[in-house]
Protein backbone atom coordinates (compact mmCIF):
# COMPACT_ATOMS: atom_id res chain seq x y z
CA UNK A 1 0.00 0.00 0.00
CA UNK A 2 3.22 2.46 1.01
CA UNK A 3 4.33 1.20 -2.59
CA UNK A 4 1.32 2.35 -4.31
CA UNK A 5 1.38 5.94 -3.16
CA UNK A 6 4.78 6.90 -4.05
CA UNK A 7 4.17 5.28 -7.08
CA UNK A 8 0.94 7.63 -7.06
CA UNK A 9 2.91 10.57 -6.17
CA UNK A 10 5.92 9.88 -8.17
CA UNK A 11 3.09 9.62 -11.26
CA UNK A 12 1.56 13.11 -10.54
CA UNK A 13 4.86 14.62 -9.97
CA UNK A 14 6.28 13.67 -13.60
CA UNK A 15 2.67 14.67 -14.67
CA UNK A 16 3.60 17.82 -13.37
CA UNK A 17 6.72 18.17 -14.76
CA UNK A 18 5.91 17.26 -18.20
CA UNK A 19 2.98 20.38 -18.31
CA UNK A 20 5.52 22.76 -16.68
CA UNK A 21 7.94 21.73 -19.42
CA UNK A 22 5.11 21.90 -21.98
CA UNK A 23 4.06 25.81 -20.65
CA UNK A 24 8.20 26.28 -20.74
CA UNK A 25 8.14 25.77 -24.94
CA UNK A 26 5.05 27.79 -25.41
CA UNK A 27 6.59 30.68 -23.44
CA UNK A 28 9.36 30.08 -25.07
CA UNK A 29 7.69 29.81 -28.93
CA UNK A 30 6.06 33.17 -27.76
CA UNK A 31 8.89 34.94 -26.64
CA UNK A 32 10.66 33.92 -30.18
CA UNK A 33 7.66 34.94 -31.97
CA UNK A 34 7.72 38.72 -29.80
CA UNK A 35 11.34 39.22 -30.13
CA UNK A 36 11.16 39.11 -34.36
CA UNK A 37 7.66 41.04 -33.69
CA UNK A 38 9.83 43.63 -32.00
CA UNK A 39 12.50 43.56 -34.63
CA UNK A 40 10.17 44.23 -37.86
CA UNK A 41 8.78 47.35 -35.45
CA UNK A 42 12.40 48.24 -34.99
CA UNK A 43 12.95 48.32 -39.20
CA UNK A 44 9.22 50.16 -39.22
CA UNK A 45 10.14 52.68 -37.06
CA UNK A 46 13.62 53.18 -38.95
CA UNK A 47 11.88 53.55 -42.22
CA UNK A 48 8.81 55.44 -41.26
CA UNK A 49 11.84 58.11 -39.53
CA UNK A 50 13.74 58.30 -42.69
CA UNK A 51 10.77 58.74 -44.57
CA UNK A 52 9.40 61.88 -41.88
CA UNK A 53 13.40 63.33 -42.83
CA UNK A 54 12.83 63.43 -46.59
CA UNK A 55 9.19 64.86 -46.62
CA UNK A 56 10.58 67.31 -44.05
CA UNK A 57 13.48 68.26 -46.10
CA UNK A 58 11.08 68.73 -49.80
CA UNK A 59 8.77 70.69 -47.02
CA UNK A 60 11.22 73.67 -46.23
CA UNK A 61 10.73 75.95 -48.59
CA UNK A 62 13.84 79.27 -49.27
CA UNK A 63 11.04 81.58 -48.38
CA UNK A 64 10.04 80.31 -45.02
CA UNK A 65 11.30 82.61 -42.47
CA UNK A 66 11.91 80.15 -39.16
CA UNK A 67 13.12 80.78 -35.96
CA UNK A 68 14.83 78.85 -32.89
CA UNK A 69 12.50 77.79 -30.60
CA UNK A 70 13.05 78.72 -27.13
CA UNK A 71 10.53 77.65 -24.82
CA UNK A 72 10.26 73.81 -23.34
CA UNK A 73 6.27 74.05 -23.79
CA UNK A 74 6.58 72.30 -27.26
CA UNK A 75 9.99 71.09 -27.51
CA UNK A 76 8.55 67.93 -28.03
CA UNK A 77 7.75 68.74 -31.73
CA UNK A 78 11.01 68.75 -32.49
CA UNK A 79 13.73 66.51 -30.95
CA UNK A 80 16.43 69.02 -30.43
CA UNK A 81 19.83 66.74 -30.58
CA UNK A 82 22.85 67.79 -28.24
CA UNK A 83 25.82 67.20 -30.61
CA UNK A 84 24.21 68.86 -33.84
CA UNK A 85 25.29 72.45 -33.90
CA UNK A 86 22.72 75.60 -33.80
CA UNK A 87 22.70 75.87 -36.97
CA UNK A 88 21.66 72.52 -38.01
CA UNK A 89 18.79 71.98 -35.90
CA UNK A 90 15.33 71.86 -36.29
CA UNK A 91 13.68 75.17 -37.00
CA UNK A 92 10.32 76.45 -36.14
CA UNK A 93 8.17 77.99 -39.07
CA UNK A 94 6.43 81.87 -38.03
CA UNK A 95 3.14 80.18 -37.49
CA UNK A 96 4.49 77.53 -35.14
CA UNK A 97 6.33 80.62 -33.56
CA UNK A 98 3.61 82.72 -33.35
CA UNK A 99 1.50 79.97 -31.54
CA UNK A 100 3.98 79.67 -29.11
CA UNK A 101 4.29 83.22 -28.40
CA UNK A 102 0.58 83.70 -27.86
CA UNK A 103 0.47 80.67 -25.63
CA UNK A 104 2.99 82.22 -23.82
CA UNK A 105 1.22 85.75 -23.54
CA UNK A 106 -1.82 84.02 -22.26
CA UNK A 107 0.21 82.46 -19.32
CA UNK A 108 1.53 85.46 -18.86
CA UNK A 109 -1.57 87.34 -18.50
CA UNK A 110 -2.55 84.55 -16.40
CA UNK A 111 0.31 84.88 -13.65
CA UNK A 112 -0.45 89.02 -13.53
CA UNK A 113 -4.05 88.24 -12.89
CA UNK A 114 -3.25 86.02 -10.16
CA UNK A 115 -0.76 88.73 -8.49
CA UNK A 116 -3.66 90.99 -8.58
CA UNK A 117 -5.56 88.76 -6.60
CA UNK A 118 -2.69 87.93 -4.15
CA UNK A 119 -2.50 91.58 -3.41
CA UNK A 120 -6.24 91.93 -3.43
CA UNK A 121 -6.41 89.57 -0.69
CA UNK A 122 -3.96 90.77 0.89
CA UNK A 123 -4.96 94.53 1.16
CA UNK A 124 -7.96 92.92 2.36
CA UNK A 125 -6.30 91.37 5.10
CA UNK A 126 -4.76 93.99 5.95
CA UNK A 127 -7.38 96.09 6.05
CA UNK A 128 -9.11 93.63 8.44
CA UNK A 129 -6.30 93.67 10.69
CA UNK A 130 -6.16 97.77 11.40
CA UNK A 131 -9.92 97.68 11.83
CA UNK A 132 -9.00 95.18 14.62
CA UNK A 133 -6.29 97.23 15.86
CA UNK A 134 -8.69 100.45 15.61
CA UNK A 135 -11.19 98.62 17.93
CA UNK A 136 -8.38 97.99 20.55
CA UNK A 137 -7.10 100.79 21.02
CA UNK A 138 -10.69 102.44 21.03
CA UNK A 139 -11.39 99.61 24.14
CA UNK A 140 -8.18 100.56 25.97
CA UNK A 141 -8.88 104.34 25.75
CA UNK A 142 -12.58 104.17 27.27
CA UNK A 143 -11.02 102.23 29.98
CA UNK A 144 -8.06 105.40 29.92
CA UNK A 145 -11.40 107.66 30.28
CA UNK A 146 -12.74 106.61 32.98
Amino acid sequence: MEIDSYKLIETNFRSEQEILREEIRSLQNVKEKLKGRISELEDEVKVVKEEADKAAKANKSDDEVSFYFPFDKLRYLFVLQEDVPMAQRKRFTRVEMARAIMERNQYKERFVELQEAVRWSEMIRATRSDASLDKKTKQSNGILKL
